[in-house]
């Protein structure tokens, strides 16, 4: 590990991850990603992503911040002061990565039994949170489709502790993502306020999609027609519709549940 302490934000390390951190088009670029905190970098190496940089606060040590994770890549050290302009949380947090982006998943090489897929999701927070969800109710790949936010902006990062590492996820168009779905042999189910079936009432199969729609528009046209069933969920008197995040959360534990053997 480099033993000099850094304290110039003029370094070269300390720029690449300010630009990372703060705009899409570097992360594209230069095909890294800016990460902040100590759980989001241990689920991206257990998600198999590479460090390049690991930056930490003052005179820790690698072996004190992470036990249990061996780390490629360079150390380097930064002045408190430098370290708290960095990151987001500021002295609360530790550790700083610059990590390498993952090719895209080959997604036809791949069998997928439970699959999240987003249409129009712009705010980061609400995608990060919907990582969490799909990562605890056993979702093993997560679509975007539409203009949808990025999945390394360091706000989605953030909001899903990092579980954005965790599950396989990628961006496609519509009438692509539906192809996918159909050739994977999964049932579509689509969430909308006037859908034809109950969730508490439809038979969830096995293996199945769960379709939702932006924080304002909904679900598009693109998500209708044949091969598709629209749920609904019951409301209470005076309650029409709730935020994305809880109705996803909603579905895919019902999925769950139904999925789950009976206990003992």
């Amino acid at each position: 590990m480099n033993k000099e302490l850094l304290y110039s934000p003029q370094n070269p390390v300390v720029r690449l991850y300010s630009e990372l951190h703060e705009r899409k088009r570097s992360r594209q670029r230069e095909g890294l990603l800016a990460v902040e905190g100590i759980q989001e970098i241990q689920y991206a190496l257990m998600g198999a992503y590479v460090p390049k940089y690991l930056l930490l606060r003052g005179d820790q040590s690698v072996e004190e911040v992470f036990p249990e994770f061996p780390l490629s890549g360079d150390v380097r050290r930064l002045k408190e002061e430098l370290f708290d302009t960095l990151a987001v949380r500021g002295s609360a947090s530790s550790a700083l990565a610059i990590m390498e982006q993952k090719p895209k998943p080959e997604l036809y090489k791949g069998v997928y039994d439970k699959v999240l897929v987003l249409e129009q999701v712009e705010k980061p927070g609400n995608l990060g949170a919907l990582f969490r969800t799909a990562l605890a109710t056993g979702c093993d790949l997560v679509l975007t489709t539409g203009a949808s936010t990025d999945f390394y902006n360091p706000n989605c990062i953030r909001s899903s502790v990092g579980t954005v590492f965790r599950v396989p996820h990628a961006h496609l168009e519509s009438e692509q993502a539906k192809e996918f779905l159909n050739d994977q042999g999964l049932s579509i189910w689509t969430s909308r306020l006037d859908g034809s079936s109950s969730l508490f009432e439809a038979q969830l199969t096995d293996r199945s999609a769960f379709v939702f729609g932006g924080e304002h528009a909904g679900l598009s046209k693109d998500w209708t027609g044949a091969g598709m069933q629209a749920l609904r969920i019951p409301m209470a008197k005076e309650m029409d519709s709730l935020n994305l995040s809880a109705s996803a959360a909603v579905v895919l534990y019902e999925h769950l549940r139904q999925q789950s053997p009976p206990s003992s």
